[in-house]
């Protein structure tokens, strides 16, 4: 899995729906280790290019997820805008990633290969499906955008180091 990070703060999860009538929100984390999110006194929550900051009142696990309580929504009517937005919370929150867990931002601009060096591509972008992540790559030559299912399937090798991303291009292509 890969996660978006800024300079403030890391995705931690999506709301995924209101909990009640009080304004709870149900988080579904990205993360396994949730222990450090319940440390986090404000969230950021991001939809649609609106960014919002509230503040924490309360947060309890809830089977895979975690209810929160945020100041000012007080009702169904104040959640429900925000089913949908990412949850950030601040960079000193965030557990440490688990092996191979890593950051989106870290792979944008890496080089793509294909196992015969036939295709050159860069990441432009990754983005999340309910099934798999799905890579974003423009053909170096062509300039046309590609997407590459994040599957170990199309995926064979990151190479963080030299800055390289080993594909197997899809059939499609």
């Amino acid at each position: 899995m890969m996660l978006k990070k800024n300079n403030n703060y890391i995705i931690f999860g999506v709301i995924t729906k209101q909990h009640g009538i009080k304004g709870e929100l149900r988080l579904l984390p990205f993360f396994q280790d949730t222990s450090t999110f319940y440390k986090a006194k404000e969230v950021t929550l991001i939809k649609n290019n609106d960014i919002r900051t509230f503040r924490v009142c309360s947060a309890r696990p809830h089977a895979k997820f975690i209810l929160i309580k945020l100041e000012s929504i007080n009702s169904i009517e104040d959640a429900i805008p925000l089913i949908n937005s990412e949850v950030g919370i601040s960079n000193e929150y965030v557990p440490p990633l688990e092996k191979d867990e890593f950051y989106v931002e870290d792979l944008i601009g890496m080089k793509a290969l294909d196992s015969e060096n036939s295709f050159s591509g860069t990441v432009k972008d990754v983005f999340t499906t309910p099934s798999n992540d799905v890579y974003e790559i423009t053909n170096d030559d062509t300039g046309e955008e590609i997407l590459v299912p994040g599957t170990k399937e199309y995926i064979h090798k990151i190479d963080f180091e030299n800055k390289e991303i080993r594909i197997k291009l899809p059939k499609y292509l």
